[in-house]
């Protein structure tokens, strides 16, 4: 209820505000009131736990561009325009009101009809198609791998992994044919959003095939990194995965354990703290049993780490456990950087591209709105009116008459009386 209640405040701050910027006649009061719309609209998007698309719209948005708007105002001094008289001359733009009324009611319509007709409440998320990836555990050669009739994996050597390729959803058969020994399938059913591997294994003529769901998914907390570990190993019921570093020496019992008793042919996941990591696999009934060393083991916050323990030959009658490690990168959190710098980069790069020309045309539309052409006031032109002649004035500055007698003089003009306008 207090989300709700915030939105509704903050949209409306957000929508009075931009209200105010349409109606405002002076240019720096509606700047400054699409400032506090973009403000509100940060603020929507951090109720939506996008925290990057927030304080991008402070900073670019809010504060870059803004920023270059009023500079542009102030230069051209359009905030002076309110208090200037612009006479009779009527406005340029008198058919700029009703053509954004009206483009703004029929985008509006538009947008209420799609919606209604559209059924939106009604649809689910588009998910992901299947995708699937071949892991080669099997220590006997190569191996071949056919989803259907798809072919997946081509020669891919012992250790070895391929990238993660789509499928479409449904029921098939996972084939898999190594170079010596006879083919292998197994019953495979993929699923819109899933990720799995095909991980063959074992040290026989024909291989063994596991199929293993992986999470690529965000992980819960930031510098974490997600773990899944198959333990592919023969003649082991149930292995443990410990630290290293945390034996106990008076007890000879491993403090930290990482996962505990994962049986033979199984697969666990487990979030650690991304980094260097030295891991130990012993057995599940005695820990003094050493399985494989995991040593300075890179983790990266940004990938998920696939671990099979698979048995390698070395001679007819030795042989080690092998960790075949595959880091894959994880899927960005929503509204990272990451994620969105992934989404604007590919699938809405032109659609980025046409809002930066938008943003270069608002600034060319801002210039030619301001520059408001004032008819200045046409000056009357009147004649001069004197009280006294030019010789009377003379005449009063030296204290005597500057003509003759017999000159003609004019008369002298009284206060109830003006001389005439000299031509």
């Amino acid at each position: 209820m207090t989300e709700l209640w915030l939105f509704i405040i903050v949209g409306a701050v957000a929508v009075a505000a931009a209200v105010m910027m349409l109606l405002s006649e002076n240019a720096v009061h509606s700047a400054l009131f699409l400032i506090v719309t973009m403000v509100g609209i940060s603020l929507l998007f951090l109720m939506l736990n996008s925290p990057f698309l927030a304080m991008i719209q402070i900073t670019v948005y809010a504060g870059a561009i803004m920023v270059l708007f009023l500079f542009v105002i102030m230069l051209l001094g359009a905030e002076k325009l309110g208090t200037a008289d612009p006479g009779p001359a009527k406005s340029r733009f008198r058919w700029f009101t009703p053509v954004v009324l009206a483009l703004a009611l029929g985008l509006l319509f538009t947008i209420g009809l799609a919606t209604i007709q559209g059924n939106i409440d009604d649809k689910t998320p588009a998910l992901a198609p299947a995708e699937v990836r071949v892991v080669n555990a099997a220590n006997n050669g190569p191996i071949d791998v056919y989803v259907g009739s798809l072919l997946v994996a081509d020669d891919l050597p012992f250790g070895q992994a391929t990238e993660f390729s789509q499928i479409q959803s449904g029921q098939f058969t996972v084939s898999v044919r190594p170079i010596s020994g006879g083919e292998v399938t197994a019953a495979f059913t993929s699923t819109e959003g899933v990720f799995t591997n095909i991980i063959a294994y074992g040290t026989g003529e024909q291989p063994e095939v596991a199929l293993a769901e992986q999470d690529f998914s965000p992980v819960f907390r930031d510098g974490d990194t997600r773990v899944t570990i198959f333990n592919a190993i023969t003649g082991t019921e149930a292995v443990t995965l410990v630290d290293a570093h945390s034996l106990d020496t008076n007890t000879d019992v491993y403090v930290n354990t990482i996962i505990a008793n994962l049986p033979a042919h199984t697969v666990s996941s487990v979030e650690v703290p991304a980094g260097d990591v030295n891991w130990r696999v012993v057995r599940r009934d005695d820990a003094s049993v050493t399985v494989v060393d995991l040593t300075d083991q890179p983790l990266r916050s940004e990938q998920n780490t696939l671990i099979v323990l698979a048995d390698e030959t070395l001679s007819e009658t030795d042989s080690r456990v092998l960790p075949v490690v595959v880091s894959t990168t994880a899927q960005a959190e929503f509204g990272s950087p990451r994620a969105i710098g992934y989404s604007l980069f590919t699938q809405f790069m032109l659609p980025f591209q046409v809002l930066g020309l938008l943003l270069l045309a608002a600034m060319v539309g801002v210039i030619v709105i301001v520059q408001r052409e004032l008819k200045p006031k046409r000056k009357q032109q009147q004649r001069r009116k004197v009280s006294r002649s030019l010789t009377n004035v003379i005449a009063a500055q030296v204290g005597q008459e500057v003509v003759e007698e017999d000159v003609p003089q004019l008369p002298q003009s009284t206060p109830e009386t003006e001389a005439e306008p000299a031509n």
